[in-house]
């Protein structure tokens, strides 16, 4: 038969939480056919109980250890380039996986040939697992409005604006592998594939909170909720380097579909990339300097770019008083 269903890991000093993370995904319904795990040249013991579990396991395990620190998306990029299946999963090293979620997301997509990849909300937990009392898409403010435009078909819309998709809560085709990779620098894989995913094929949000995700101190990226303060503070320090910086990365989204302009079911991405890409530029301009901000900032809000590519008359205050 093949196989169907890979796990893409990447690892790095994860010793503390990873036999957690082994064992739930041992412990699926539907288990995978292989876990390919890329370690980024860990320190503690995370490649010996990755051996370890590899002796034990009910599916192959491949392992590769990188000879140098490459870096949390170089290393997911190695990893999904060694897959073999035709259905990806990405996943972290701290979390838990609930006992259905393989199967619930490869039931999706084999019954709807056109989505090219799904992806699901998941609990915060403590390091100790127990539940601090929000889910994941709380704290990234994607409520069931939004998920219903999502799954309507205005997954690349939605996605131009913030990315809304964490990796480990994803599962794609292998057959747009092609396109993802290699990812730039300046982007986290996660944001990468669920946007140029988009571009290419249809996405599916699923409200399910088939992971505990593992909030601790040792993690690259959380998803505690951010205060008011917090946001204040984050935008505060956005300088020019930041917005020409965001212009730029979604400039290699561009010439990345661009590349691959006769697989794209609706070509006019290319031109709202393009249109994001100068909204941002525009941004970036007046962060150079504040004179004459105000004629600017209508002229935006009139053309819709604040609506469209960021969070609407808040991004244009943030314009105009920071």
């Amino acid at each position: 038969m093949g196989i169907e269903i890979s796990v893409a890991m990447g690892t790095y000093n994860g010793s503390a939480f990873l036999a957690d993370q082994l064992q739930s995904i041992a412990a699926q319904d539907l288990l995978p056919d292989e876990l390919i795990v890329c370690d980024d040249a860990s320190t503690d013991d995370t490649v010996a109980k990755i051996r370890e579990f590899a002796a034990r396991a009910p599916f192959e395990v491949r392992l590769e250890v990188n000879a140098q620190n490459l870096g949390s998306t170089p290393n997911f990029a190695r990893a999904v380039d060694r897959c073999r299946g035709k259905i990806i999963f990405l996943a972290d090293q701290d979390d838990v996986w609930k006992q259905q979620k393989v199967r619930r997301l490869c039931e999706l997509l084999r019954e709807n040939p056109g989505l090219g990849y799904a992806f699901h909300d998941a609990t915060l937990v403590g390091a100790d697992r127990c539940p601090l009392g929000w889910r994941l898409w709380e704290t990234l403010l994607f409520p069931p409005r939004e998920q219903a435009r999502f799954n309507s078909g205005r997954a690349f819309e939605l996605l131009l604006r913030r990315n809304l998709v964490t990796g480990m809560t994803m599962a794609f085709r292998a057959e747009y592998r092609d396109v993802l990779l290699p990812i730039p620098s300046g982007w986290v894989h996660d944001g990468w594939i669920a946007l140029l995913l988009a571009a290419l094929a249809r996405a599916r949000a699923v409200p399910e909170p088939l992971v505990l995700y593992r909030q601790h101190a040792g993690q690259q990226i959380g998803a505690r909720p951010e205060s008011l303060l917090d946001k204040y503070r984050r935008r505060k320090r956005a300088d020019t380097h930041f917005y020409e910086k965001i212009a730029e990365d979604y400039g290699a989204a561009l010439t990345r579909l661009e590349a691959c302009a006769d697989r794209l079911p609706d070509p006019s991405v290319l031109a709202s990339l393009q249109h994001k890409i100068e909204h941002w530029r525009i941004r970036a301009g007046m962060r150079a300097g504040r004179r004459w901000r105000l004629p600017i900032i209508a002229r935006e809000l009139l053309r819709g770019g604040y609506r469209r590519y960021g969070s609407g008359w808040k991004s244009a205050a943030e314009d105009l008083l920071l």
